[in-house]
C-alpha cells in the first residue's frame, strides 16, 4: 500500500477538514443520517454511561469534532486527539469546552486515563495494523473498567457496501469494509468485551447525491428495520459498547 492510500495520509491533506464537514451538510446522506438517527443514538448511549459514573471522555481520532461536541454536553471533562491539523482546526472552532491535542496515541501516550473513549468512522478506514495499534492504545488510556464506544460503517453485507464492492470490481479498485464479527474479534484480541451492539444505517446511498424524495424515507426506515430480526445483519453501521477486560 503506498503512502497516499494510508489512513493517516488521507486525513491530513490540506483542506480535508472542510471537505469532511461538507459531507455532513444538511442536504447530504450522512448529514441526514446524523440528524435523524445517529446523533440521538450517540447522546443516549453516552448519557447511560454518564449515569453509571463516567466523568472523563477521550474522543480518539476526533476529526472535526462531531462526536466530541456531543460528549461535551454529557461529560465533565472531554479531550479530543487527532493527527490532522486540517481536522483539528475545524474541531477547535466547534468544541470550545474540550481540550484538543494533536498527537498520535499509537506512538505516544497521554498522562491521563479516561472513563470512556469514543471512536467513530475510524475502524473501516484504518489499515489492519492501525486498527490493532489503535485498540491497544485505547486500552492503555482507559481506567480499569472503562468503556469503549465505537462504530463501524462498512458492513460488507449491507446494500450500500455490496454496491460499492461491485463498482470497485469494475474499476479494479478495492472497497474497504469491516464486518461486525471481525470487529468483535478485534475487540476480544485487544482486551475488550462487547456489551452491546446497536445496528443502524439501512438505506443505501444513491450515488454521490441525496435527492429530496429520498430524505423523508430515512427516519421511518431506520426506526422500523432494526425490529425485523432477519434484516439486522444488513445494516451498514453498528454502534458497539465494550468494556476493558
Amino acid at each position: 500500500m503506498n503512502d497516499s492510500a494510508t489512513y493517516r495520509h488521507s486525513h491530513t491533506t490540506q483542506g480535508y477538514g472542510e471537505t469532511y464537514e461538507a459531507a455532513y451538510g444538511p442536504s447530504t446522506y450522512y448529514g441526514q443520517l446524523w440528524n435523524t438517527i445517529e446523533r440521538d443514538l450517540v447522546v443516549s448511549t453516552l448519557k447511560q454511561i454518564r449515569q453509571a459514573g463516567a466523568e472523563k471522555c477521550l474522543d480518539f481520532a476526533c476529526g472535526t469534532g462531531r462526536i466530541l461536541g456531543v460528549a461535551e454536553s454529557v461529560f465533565d471533562c472531554t479531550v479530543g486527539v487527532d493527527v490532522s491539523d486540517a481536522m483539528i482546526a475545524v474541531a477547535r472552532e466547534k468544541c470550545a469546552k474540550s481540550k484538543i491535542i494533536k498527537q498520535d496515541l499509537t506512538c505516544s501516550s497521554l498522562q491521563d486515563r479516561f472513563d470512556v473513549i469514543t471512536s467513530f468512522r475510524f475502524f473501516r478506514n484504518a489499515e489492519e495494523s492501525l486498527r490493532n495499534d489503535a485498540l491497544r492504545s485505547m486500552h492503555r488510556h482507559l481506567s480499569g473498567n472503562g468503556y469503549l464506544v465505537a462504530n463501524i460503517h462498512g458492513n460488507p453485507c449491507s446494500p450500500g457496501m455490496i454496491a460499492l464492492s461491485a463498482r470497485s470490481l469494475v474499476s479494479r479498485g478495492t472497497a474497504r469494509t469491516i464486518s461486525k464479527k471481525k470487529f468483535e474479534r478485534l475487540l476480544t484480541n485487544n482486551g475488550f468485551k462487547t456489551e452491546m451492539q446497536i445496528n443502524y444505517s439501512y438505506l443505501p446511498r444513491i450515488g454521490s447525491f441525496f435527492p429530496r424524495w429520498y430524505r423523508p424515507l430515512m427516519g421511518p426506515f431506520e426506526k422500523a428495520l432494526p425490529n425485523l430480526p432477519l434484516l439486522r445483519h444488513i445494516s451498514e453501521s453498528t454502534l458497539f459498547v465494550a468494556r476493558v477486560v
